[in-house]
């Protein structure tokens, strides 16, 4: 987009840059916002239950994708149809006269108010998912990037719209927006990737079925090890405690095992009673230690 810009105004450039400046932002946005609001419902769906998020398959992230383009291009399309592209003569000062697009400002806000809006919504969510386990995703580095983004969109809005009569300023600090802001998305998305494939290939394996069973393994793993390390922090004075009752006789589910199948307690079920005292044990303990913490 950057050679349309500094192209000689036309009527086909003029075209172009209306069309290839918004829609090409709303492609690179809407794709980021997609993979972030998928990592976030992961996320919170992963900390209530173990059932899959709707809409995360490749094939709904692809339509979701396309929907939000497909807003952008439309408002496009009728911008052309209302305001039809063409070229016009400024007189920033008496007498030098300037060959330009006919693109009113309130047209240009207008077409990239939604990409704002969709940069907005991205650094939200990029926010949101900060405290995600990086083997995961990338949350950090797209984070990043929409950091980057906004700080440089924020410069640049004062520096085009306040300086009316000087065209240089306006086209070079357009040219430095697009270019900065593509710069800092493919280098921060991408170069962690090229990074690992070329340095670190061991890492570049898939882990798990799918990105659902990914996360969600690792929050059990996560909480398995918490429940060990309370495990270890109980006293076995109150670990024999702990198992008095299963000692009696009572049943202790297990988990894993269908309804039907329920574990007795330790010394009742010969084959699996060492797992069973065991399992009792790592659950008792997590449970004084939540009892520990409550109080």
């Amino acid at each position: 987009m950057t050679f349309i810009i500094l192209a000689p105004p036309s009527t086909p450039t003029c075209a172009l840059l209306r069309v290839g400046l918004g829609l090409g932002l709303c492609i690179c946005y809407s794709a980021i916002f997609t993979k972030t609001n998928r990592i976030s419902r992961i996320f919170n769906r992963g900390i209530k239950s173990i059932k899959r998020p709707s809409y995360t398959s490749p094939r709904s992230q692809i339509v979701i994708c396309l929907g939000l383009v497909g807003v952008q291009f439309v408002g496009v399309v009728a911008w052309l149809l209302v305001e039809r592209p063409a070229t016009k003569e400024v007189y920033p000062y008496r007498l030098v006269a300037v060959l330009t697009c006919g693109i009113s400002n309130i047209s240009l806000i207008l077409s990239l108010g939604y990409n704002m809006v969709l940069i907005l919504l991205c650094t939200v969510y990029a926010f949101k998912t900060r405290k995600i386990p990086e083997n995961f995703n990338e949350a950090k580095y797209i984070g990043f990037t929409m950091y980057s983004t906004c700080i440089v969109w924020l410069a640049f809005i004062p520096i085009y719209f306040g300086t009316n009569n000087d065209y240089k300023i306006q086209l070079a600090s357009m040219c430095m927006c697009v270019s900065i802001s593509a710069s800092v998305s493919l280098g921060c998305l991408f170069t962690p990737k090229v990074y690992i494939v070329i340095f670190q290939p061991y890492k570049n394996v898939r882990q798990g079925s799918g990105p659902v069973k990914s996360v969600l393994s690792g929050f059990t793993e996560q909480k398995l090890r918490s429940e060990h390390a309370l495990h270890l922090a109980v006293p076995d004075g109150a670990v024999g405690a702990l198992h008095q009752p299963l000692a009696a006789g009572c049943a202790a589910p297990v988990y894993g095992e269908p309804a039907g199948e329920r574990g007795l307690a330790h010394g009742h079920h010969p084959e699996r009673g060492r797992d069973i005292h065991n399992l009792g044990t790592a659950r008792g303990a997590a449970l004084t230690g939540d009892a520990l913490r409550g109080g």
